[in-house]
């Protein structure tokens, strides 16, 4: 007890030492992380555009869709080679437009699926360019290339043999008609 007496003073600056530099370590572990947390959040606020395709039916679909949190503003989009879309008033439309909302999408007709099965659809690449601010600032870009097998991906097997056989019957039909005419 004597020696704790005669050296309070020198053990009580060693753990108030030791107590600041935890404390200073604390102070700087949180600040980094109140940063990286400020990051996360602004990463969640953003929007987030991508190009995809579906078919609905016989028809077949370019989607693009905000499955971000944020509106993109000042979408502009290039589709190379232009004749992958069948309605050229589309490929006006698609060019250009001021803002996406989250979970908001446009589509367009890419082409459809023939009585045979064959997937009538060009190979294409999409870009698409938002910021995602009003003033444009912070751009930000997704380069989309898009062939049939993606569409064959999205239409099952025996989803489009279901829809051959339908086709190939309404042909059969449409002769039947002719035929008795």
């Amino acid at each position: 007890m004597e020696f704790l007496n005669l050296n309070a003073g020198g053990i009580q600056a060693i753990f108030s030492t030791l107590i600041f530099i935890v404390t200073t370590a604390y102070v700087i572990i949180s600040m980094k992380m109140l940063k990286e947390m400020k990051i996360q959040r602004k990463k969640l606020e953003e929007p987030n555009l991508v190009y995809y395709i579906n078919n609905i039916g016989y028809r077949i679909y370019g989607i693009i869709e905000n499955i971000g949190n944020g509106v993109a503003y000042n979408i502009k989009t290039e589709i190379n080679p232009k004749e992958s879309i069948e309605e050229k008033e589309i490929l006006k439309t698609i060019e250009y437009f001021s803002y996406l909302a989250p979970k908001q999408s446009i589509s367009f007709s890419l082409g459809f699926i023939a009585i045979n099965g064959h997937l009538n659809f060009k190979k294409h690449k999409m870009i698409l360019k938002w910021s995602k601010t009003k003033d444009g600032k912070s751009e930000s870009k997704c380069i989309c290339t898009i062939n049939q097998n993606h569409l064959k991906c999205l239409i099952k097997n025996s989803e489009l043999h279901e829809m051959t056989s339908e086709l190939s019957e309404i042909k059969r039909a449409i002769k039947d008609i002719k035929l008795n005419d």
